[in-house]
């Protein structure tokens, strides 16, 4: 068999362990399936999301999740947003929500604050685009219309304060070069469970809140 269709015993093992019990149909199926999930890499692209490299009204739908409150100029995303989807079409934010509810992003300034650590400063903050009004004001002003917007909790699965200064520590290698000495690492560390557990305690999970915007392109 291998033989008559020009194939190597290696393949033809590959495939049947691939393909074997399906019928025509199924297999069929499965090849459509991976024939575009190779042409979806190939679309794969980098881009700018200020100035993004496609025609007008190329998509259907968008989804940003947790990079709009990081781009330079978010009103100049949104307009790319707008200018490439169809009239219609559906666009998907996700951006950092308010920061009272997201002590994985603020509970390491609290704690920095309580040992005498000076953390570099933001020149904005992460969080600037997490007021409901302002968001919907945006993406209306983008060209948007029918917006929904909610808050949606991120939690981690930490049970722990001491787990939670762990990965907060050897998530931030630059903290090595603002520690003076062992002694403030270890005070640090201790702070920041301390901080955690008692959020921890009173029911809270650690995570990111995050605003999610939902909206048709006008």
């Amino acid at each position: 068999l291998c033989r008559e269709h020009g194939v190597s015993s290696t393949t033809f093992y590959k495939w049947r362990a691939k393909y074997g019990g399906m019928d025509a149909s199924l297999m069929a199926r499965l090849k459509a399936l991976e024939d575009e999930n190779r042409r979806l890499k190939k679309a794969q692209r980098k881009a700018d999301a200020q100035a993004l490299p496609f025609e007008a009204a190329s998509f259907d739908r968008l989804f940003s999740c947790l990079n709009l409150m990081l781009v330079p100029d978010p009103v100049a995303a949104l307009s790319e947003a707008a200018r490439v989807l169809e009239p219609g079409g559906l666009g998907v934010w996700v951006v950092w929500g308010r920061p009272e509810h997201s002590p994985m992003m603020t509970l390491l300034s609290e704690a920095a604050k309580r040992v005498g650590l000076a953390l570099p400063p933001t020149p904005r903050s992460n969080f600037h685009l997490g007021g409901l009004d302002r968001l919907r004001e945006m993406l209306k002003e983008a060209g948007f219309e029918r917006t929904r917007l909610w808050s949606h909790q991120m939690a981690s699965t930490i049970e722990t304060g001491e787990a939670f200064a762990e990965l907060i520590i050897n998530d931030r290698p630059e903290l090595k070069g603002l520690l003076e000495g062992e002694a403030q690492e270890q005070a640090l560390k201790e702070a920041l469970a301390e901080l955690a557990q008692a959020r921890l305690d009173e029911g809270e999970p650690l995570g990111l809140d995050t605003l999610v915007a939902v909206a048709r392109r006008a």
